[in-house]
């Protein structure tokens, strides 16, 4: 999966996010709930979201 600086995603365990950062072997995320978080290639399984009104839909 390719991502982007500022694309929203929905993580299994952290809930929703925006990417801030992508690089080799890690991705950093800020997450609504938790904060910040910095993940290894193998937790950053997310889900994208596909624009601004999904996260309207869901109180973001």
């Amino acid at each position: 999966m390719k991502l982007k600086l500022g694309q929203y995603v929905r993580h299994g365990r952290f809930g929703w996010g925006t990417i801030l950062e992508c690089a080799r072997h890690h991705t950093t995320v800020y997450f609504c709930r938790v904060g910040v978080r910095k993940l290894t290639v193998s937790e950053a399984v997310f889900q994208v979201v596909e624009d601004q009104d999904a996260l309207k839909r869901r109180g973001g």
